[in-house]
């Protein structure tokens, strides 16, 4: 967003042609995919699921705006008519613009993120947590109280259900089933 701020402040002063600010919003807004990547090099699978579904989604909204430009540019003319915009108002023209190309993208990438999430679960799977490790310890989480009191809160629940689920097992039954029946017989009891 900071490159945006530049992009405007720079067609603002008459550095740049409303056309190159343009072109120049598109590329900050692939650009943005490299500091993702790289902020994802040291983070779980679901980080990296976030990460590469950033890159996918600013890709197809950048193809997009570069492919649908002079119907989004009509688009923007059309919007900027229609809630008064000055003619020689670029700079909001640029922000008009940038959050329809990227409204474009949501609406492009929305039907599609069941699959998108099936696909990259599939490439990048959750690593498996062994139970031996603690999942939610760590240095950062205990430093405080109030912190350490909520992790071991959540890893106690953890431990709960892995030793449920391995009682569970161990007497033949499946835990939906034994949920069932202990429904059952409670309500018989009564």
């Amino acid at each position: 967003h900071a490159t945006l701020v530049l992009i405007l402040t720079a067609l603002g002063a008459g550095h740049i042609a409303y056309m190159d600010a343009l072109a120049l919003a598109i590329g900050a807004n692939v650009g943005t995919t490299i500091t993702a990547l790289l902020a994802s090099i040291s983070a779980n699978s679901a980080g990296k699921q976030l990460a590469i579904g950033h890159v996918l989604f600013n890709l197809v909204t950048g193809a997009l705006a570069i492919l649908l430009l002079p119907q989004l540019l009509l688009t923007v003319e059309w919007c900027a008519h229609f809630i008064g915009l000055a003619n020689d108002d670029f700079t909001l023209r640029l922000a008009l613009f940038h959050s329809l190309f990227n409204l474009l993208g949501i609406l492009v990438m929305l039907p599609l993120m069941p699959g998108l999430v099936k696909l990259l679960q599939r490439w990048l799977p959750p690593k498996q947590v062994s139970i031996k490790q603690p999942k939610y310890l760590n240095d950062a989480a205990l430093s405080s109280a109030k912190g350490a009191y909520k992790v071991a809160q959540q890893e106690s629940s953890r431990l709960y259900r892995f030793s449920r689920d391995t009682v569970v097992r161990g007497i033949g039954r499946t835990r939906p089933a034994f949920r069932q029946k202990r429904l059952t017989e409670g309500i018989s009891a009564r």
